[in-house]
C-alpha cells in the first residue's frame, strides 16, 4: 500500500486519533507520524485479535 494515507485529517490540533483496519492474512502494518512543528509527540498503537 505504498503512498496510502486513510489517516490525514489535518486537525486545528495535533490530539488526532486514527483507526487502521488491517486485512486478514495481512501481517505486517506501518505507521508514520509527521509532525508540523517542534515539539513532542506520543504515539499510542493498539492490537485487538
Amino acid at each position: 500500500m505504498t503512498g496510502h494515507y486513510p489517516c490525514r485529517p489535518y486537525a486545528a490540533d495535533s490530539n488526532e486519533v486514527c483507526e487502521l483496519t488491517v486485512p486478514s492474512g495481512v501481517r505486517e502494518a506501518y505507521v508514520a507520524v509527521n509532525g508540523y512543528t517542534a515539539t513532542s509527540y506520543t504515539l499510542e498503537v493498539t492490537y485487538t485479535d
